[in-house]
């Protein structure tokens, strides 16, 4: 067995702390990494052992931070034991991940495990202080190589006791807590240990954490200009530059004090510094739990960060411009972003970004160009200053490349790079994109600051429940971005962005868009069949199908499905026929008119799109099996037929798809959706019609664009959500599991409380206490409600649960979707029995349902495996009807304990036989087919326009009215009856009914007509973009010209006197002048250019 030098003390008693002790002393100087690897686990070693002679609840999986910041540790282990056991493990983490550790380092953490020692030497064999020896540093650093080499092989010769060594720790007998010598805080008192030390050595742990150490870090740093006596004062932390000028000054206050107390002081250092250099360096203030960034001489006010910036983070703060230019002054690139509402929306956050603000939220319709405003947002910010790096999230691969691909084309010049793990510290590029899962394994190897400004897309309610962790983590400007309309956007979504609930920084709806039309509009056909509407039974067969049947040799009477169970619990192939046909016969077809064009089918399941795959190659034998592909994540190779799926050319026109195409994926050629399963999400299901809505030019043919596509709706979908969407449902986010379980345990708690049992209501405060101790306070979510946890671990708060006490309770549960889940088995189990054991105190039906469901996962363990057959006894009797009518809280608290960890052993069930399959041939008299209004009028008005659009287009040449009109020339109301006229001619569906629905308020029908054909929409285009190119215009005032462009769209002309009425009112109540100055009388001009009144018939 190695001599250590320091640690001999301990060798009777704890011989796998004087070996690990040992071990990091011969490695200190020549390879301080496997040194602090040693001391890392001296610590874990060491709080085992406290917890075990205290008898400390503990979870299973509890990692040494968890074990260090537990509320019951804390009421054993006084701040500085904890602090030098915290610096073990913080600076044993960053030698084990491979970060920059040193000698003095390893060092001074021998210091802090000799501490420790000496403490378990006071505490748990009744050692005198006075008979322990005294560190010697001296005898680790002033070795010679020989020395050193002679200690190292040592040391490696008896690697092989240690196991044993540590095995015996691990067993070793403790004291019952009446025979400790001395509590640990009287011990440490009495060994003289300093607070003030040991906190210094965490804090130096932390800024050693994001790369600040040794010649960069001055502790104790002179400053004067301070509002003292002597004048002069003393930085804690001077953070410096490589030029030894100070990027930053860190004030640090105990741990537990307000870290407010150092604010004004750390400011009054920053301004002493001021005076010794060109510039005001940035100010960091905290206590170890609350870290604090303010940037006083930029005007920023101080924000809570959740760890500290690197070097090279401050670096790039000392050289931007200061202050830093206006984004407003910074134009957009038309050739990026050329559409008003593009403009509008960087024009809003821009001028929020420049107010101060640090996040932003934009609500775009799919389609009209999310990724564009991102790209073209990213390079005003690169232009000004603002940004160095910048991060693209996305929640899918398949998305990242879209938007890789969008930055490339359009930012060419700038370095773009997907984030992996071999990022290096300080890499060029300037431009990330990763996927949010992708993220989270990653995003603690870079600083707090590393990141400018990150983009999340699709920013909906899973990043505030699962991702909100990488958005507390980086200090960076953020903005969101979603197709989700703006009244189903969550409200944990707008609170994320710094927005009220319901008002993001930017809105542009479908149905704007549409009207425009940005996006193309959409023609909705029902479909149903018998059996889709009222299912599959024996009373709606008719007398031709119960004959089939019967020739088949079937019993009619076994057939027994509800609608809803169509295509998931039974399949029945001449239904879905019914479905494949009708898009085949009206679908919009090809330019040739030889295939469907492109087209998504949503199934409602993988079994279900093979079924209608197999069904279309049966009914289309000619198409070789090249049309029709199921495209979902069952298929590896699914990207591969998603990029053909994307090729115009190709022959693959019809994606069959569960789940996969529903969001995001960019297919400008789409024609066709149908809707073959049930939806009824509405967030979801305006993500599936948005796939259809992108404009294509020239899609049959020179000119021949893209102007509508059709939705074939088996479902009744939109009849639902028209019925529904008046008061804009949002969905109720789904809990974590370990969420779940926590307020279980609340409740049984307080059904404890109302059943006088005490014991249950200790035993519930109890579990609370072990899982909010598992919280990992390392979490940035964790740290933002550390008080709050902190006050809900006070065991007197959890046995007492008042109501307020329960609402905390609540109020912190969802902090566990943070928590650490190693057995989801076990803790689904543990969430069954908390559930039963509340149920049977309150006398709820739900406790026999939960009863049997005990009774089924304790049956299903394999009982061939050894675990499971040492708890046989128990199994057999939770089987018993016996063990049911005497089962106590206590017993069923037996049955979880026992088996919760065997439970990942439970075979997974066996597949079913999957739906029943049957031909019935559905009865042509049931099939109805029928065209609906969409659920808001601006879409119908769209397809409206294009019919009389098409109707009219051979006449714009020949007719002498659309000859004036087009001229800008005034014609009479008789002109346009002779254009109504034609257009019924030319098409039949575009009748005086379907034309007065649309324009009710109306003049006169004339005035409708005109307000279709008056305007040409692009000339009216190029005219307001003329006028607001050369111009800086506000977000307010580009919303305004907006408007304007589509009121003159819409109208064909507009009296200047409406320009002080609504809508126009809404956005500057007092009219054009207040908003537009200067520009006021050119505003006036823009609207005079366009067509004139009606004359006299």
């Amino acid at each position: 067995m190695t001599t250590s030098i320091n640690f001999e003390f301990l060798r009777e008693r704890w011989p796998g702390l004087a070996a690990l002790g040992g071990f990091a002393e011969a490695y200190a100087a020549s390879d301080p990494a496997s040194a602090l690897m040693k001391l890392r686990r001296f610590g874990e070693e060491a709080t085992a052992y406290i917890y075990r002679a205290h008898r400390l609840p503990r979870l299973p999986q509890s990692n040494q931070n968890d074990l260090l910041t537990s509320a019951a540790f804390e009421t054993v282990a006084p701040p500085v034991v904890r602090n030098k056991l915290h610096t073990l493990r913080i600076v044993g983490n960053r030698a084990v991940h491979g970060g920059a550790v040193n000698a003095e380092q390893a060092v001074q953490c021998c210091r802090e495990a000799f501490d420790v020692g000496r403490l378990f030497a006071v505490t748990y064999a009744g050692v005198l202080p006075s008979a322990l020896p005294e560190f010697d540093a001296n005898a680790l650093s002033q070795r010679s190589e020989p020395e050193t080499a002679k200690l190292r092989a040592r040391a490696s010769a008896a690697e092989a006791a240690l196991a044993d060594a540590l095995d015996r720790l691990s067993r070793a007998a403790v004291p019952p807590p009446s025979g400790v010598a001395v509590a640990l805080p009287d011990a440490a008192q009495a060994l003289g240990f300093n607070e003030a030390r040991t906190r210094s050595e965490l804090i130096t742990a932390l800024l050693t954490e994001a790369g600040w150490s040794g010649s960069t870090v001055h502790a104790e740093r002179p400053v004067g200009h301070q509002p003292t006596p002597s004048g002069k004062g003393s930085i804690d932390y001077a953070l410096l530059d490589d030029d030894g000028t100070v990027l930053a000054v860190f004030e640090v206050k105990r741990t537990g004090t307000d870290p407010e107390r150092g604010r004004e002081q750390a400011l009054h250092y920053a301004k002493g510094v001021a005076h010794e250099q060109p510039w005001q360096p940035l100010v960091l203030f905290g206590n170890g739990f609350d870290l604090w960034r303010w940037d006083e001489a930029r005007g920023e006010p101080p924000r809570r960060i959740f760890g500290l910036p690197a070097k090279s983070s401050l670096q790039r703060l000392r050289h931007q411009p200061r202050p830093l230019p206006r984004l407003a002054d910074h134009a957009p690139d038309a050739r990026i972003t050329g559409r008003d509402y593009q403009r509008e929306a960087i024009a809003r956050v821009a001028a929020r970004f420049d107010a101060g603000h640090r996040k932003a939220l934009i609500v775009m319709a799919t389609g009209t160009g999310k990724t564009r405003v991102a790209v073209s947002l990213s390079d005003v910010l690169l232009r000004a200053g603002w940004a160095k790096r910048i991060l693209f999230l996305c929640d899918r691969r398949e998305l990242r490349k879209q938007a890789r691909d969008a930055f490339a084309e359009h930012l060419p010049g700038e370095p773009i790079r997907v984030i992996d793990r071999r990022m290096p510290a300080d890499p060029p590029e300037r431009i990330f994109f990763a996927t949010y899962p992708g993220m989270m394994g990653v995003y603690r190897a870079l600083d707090s600051g590393f990141f400018d400004l990150i983009i999340a897309d699709e920013s909906h309610r899973s990043l505030y429940n699962i991702y909100r962790e990488l958005f507390l983590w980086f200090d960076s400007r953020q903005l969101g971005l979603t197709a989700t309309p703006v009244d189903m956007v969550s409200r944990n979504t707008f609170a994320m962005f710094g927005c009220e609930d319901g008002a993001p920084t930017f809105n542009y709806g479908l149905a704007e868009a549409i009207a425009y039309p940005w996006l193309a509009p959409f023609e909705v056909f029902d479909h149903s069949t018998t059996f889709l509407r009222d299912g599959l039974k024996l009373e709606v067969l008719t007398p031709a199908q119960l004959k089939a049947l019967e020739d088949e040799g079937k019993d009619p009477a076994e057939l027994d499905f509800d609608a809803a169970e169509i295509d998931r619990a039974v399949f029945n192939k001449d239904t879905n026929r019914q479905i494949l046909r009708n898009l085949m016969e009206h679908g919009i077809r090809d330019a040739d008119g030889a295939l469907p064009g492109k087209t998504i089918v949503f199934a409602r399941s993988h079994a279900h799109a093979v079924l209608l795959v197999r069904l279309f190659d049966e009914l289309y034998p000619q198409y070789g099996g090249r049309v029709a592909r199921v495209i979902d994540s069952h298929d590896p190779r699914a990207d591969t037929l998603l990029d053909n799926f994307k090729v115009p050319t190709s022959d693959l026109r019809i994606a069959v798809s569960v789940d996969m195409l529903d969001t995001g994926i960019d297919v400008p050629e789409i024609v066709n959706l149908v809707f073959a399963r049930p939806v009824r999400s509405p967030v979801k299901f305006w993500q599936m019609v948005g796939r259809g809505t992108r404009l294509c030019a020239d899609l049959f043919g020179p000119g021949a664009d893209k102007t509508v596509f059709r939705i074939f709706d088996h479902w009744g979908n939109f009849e639902h959500f028209g019925k529904s969407l008046a008061v804009a449902p949002r969905e109720t986010p789904s809990e974590a599991l370990l969420t779940r379980v926590f307020r279980a345990r609340i409740q049984l708690g307080l059904a404890g409380q109302e059943a006088g049992e005490a014991d249950t209501a200790a035993l519930a405060a109890t579990l609370m206490a072990q899982d909010l101790a598992a919280l990992d306070e390392r979490s940035a979510a964790v740290r933002d409600k550390w008080q709050a946890k902190r006050q809900a671990q006070d065991p007197t708060l959890l046995a007492r649960l008042a109501p307020a006490d329960v609402a905390l309770l609540g109020d912190i549960a969802p902090l566990f979707t943070w928590g650490l889940l190693d057995d989801g088995a076990a803790a689904r189990f543990d969430l069954l029995i908390a559930n039963l054991q509340t149920a049977r105190l309150r006398g709820t039906a739900a406790g026999s349902r939960f009863a049997e469901a005990v009774m089924e996962a304790a049956t299903r363990l394999p009982m061939t495996l050894t675990q499971v057959a040492a708890q046989a006894p128990l199994i057999r009797r939770i089987a018993t009807p016996s063990f049911w009518a005497s089962a106590t809280t206590a017993d069923l608290e037996t049955v979880r304990l026992q088996l919760r960890p065997l439970m990942r052993l439970s075979p997974e069930p066996l597949p079913g036989p999957g739906p029943a399959l049957h031909d019935i041939v559905e009865d042509a008299a049931g099939i109805r087919t029928a065209r609906r209004a969409a659920t808001f009028p601006a879409n119908d008005m769209a397809a409206y326009r294009h019919q009389v659009e098409a109707a009219l287009k051979k006449l714009f040449v020949t007719d002498p009215v659309l000859r004036r009109i087009r001229a800008g020339e005034a014609v009479s109301t008789s002109d346009l009856d002779h254009l109504a006229a034609l257009a019924l001619v030319q098409n039949p569906s575009a009748d005086l009914a379907t034309l007065r629905e649309f324009y009710p308020e109306a003049p006169a029908f004339a005035a409708a007509i005109r307000a279709i054909v008056g305007a040409d929409r692009d000339a009216v285009h190029a005219t307001f973009a003329a006028f607001t190119a050369p111009r800086a215009l506000t977000g307010p005032q580009l919303q305004f010209l907006r408007l304007l462009e589509s009121e003159i769209v819409r109208a064909g002309v507009l009296a200047p006197a409406r320009l002080y009425e609504p809508p126009f009112t809404g956005i500057e109540a007092s009219g054009p002048d207040a908003l537009f100055g200067p520009h006021i009388d050119a505003l006036f001009d823009l609207v005079a250019r366009f067509a004139p009144p009606l004359k006299d018939a």
